[in-house]
């Protein structure tokens, strides 16, 4: 695995979103907090309903956030091979990644990059080709997915909307918990109702609710009330 860079206060294409959502974000790592105090593994799938939530975007300012807080290593897995984004948010090439390892063109540990902030290491989901039909189901696929998060002691893993690839419900095995990212004023009630159902169905834990792009007087977090 290549070693991160010594760069850790690197400005990154990601962080000019980082003050809308910097509340919701601290809430997330008094999460963690307590992940953190087991001495575990603990790996968490950020996913949404639908497209167009913002999960990237929640996933990769999570992933930063914790590294700088914790000092600890963490894994960003960009399993959503249908709309990549995480390469261009972190400022590195978008491959080697998830679809290079599938057909045998790189290694798994080669794949693992370094990212400009020192301790987060990257598994993109790659370049040079639009992913096959159910991909993402592939033992070698989930394999490699939960492989990774065994070697770092935090993974973030963002999926694929959960209500559009039935694939992702796949990656529930190898998770911690699951952040349900929704958008205000677009998610439907139902929709996320039904994403939070195939989680529980699951036998795997909802951490919270990500109401993105709500706009408030208040002070927010994440929580679940609005959707029980």
């Amino acid at each position: 695995m290549i070693q991160p860079s010594n760069a850790s206060k690197a400005r990154l294409p990601v962080e000019q979103d980082l003050p809308s959502i910097r509340p919701v974000l601290h809430s997330l790592l008094a999460q963690f907090t307590q992940a953190a105090e087991t001495k575990k593994n603990h790996c968490v799938m950020f996913v949404s309903p639908e497209s167009g939530d913002g999960t990237t975007t929640i996933a990769t300012s999570a992933a930063l956030m914790l590294v700088r807080h914790f000092r600890q290593q963490v894994a960003l897995v960009e399993a959503n091979l249908y709309s990549p984004a995480m390469a261009a948010y972190l400022d590195i090439p978008p491959g080697p990644g998830l679809l290079e390892v599938s057909e045998g063109a790189v290694e798994a540990n080669d794949a693992v990059r370094n990212s400009k902030l020192h301790g987060l290491y990257v598994l993109t989901a790659g370049g040079g080709r639009a992913p096959h039909e159910g991909e993402l189901a592939s033992a070698e696929m989930r394999d490699l997915i939960a492989k990774v998060s065994r070697e770092h002691r935090f993974t973030i893993i963002d999926a694929p909307p959960l209500l559009e690839y039935p694939e992702t419900c796949l990656l529930l095995e190898h998770v911690d918990e699951v952040l349900l990212v929704v958008r205000a004023g677009s998610t439907y009630t139902k929709r996320a109702k039904a994403a939070i159902r195939i989680v529980e169905d699951a036998g795997v834990q909802v951490g919270g609710v990500f109401l993105n792009r709500y706009k408030s007087n208040m002070p927010f977090g994440i929580g679940r009330r609005q959707f029980d």
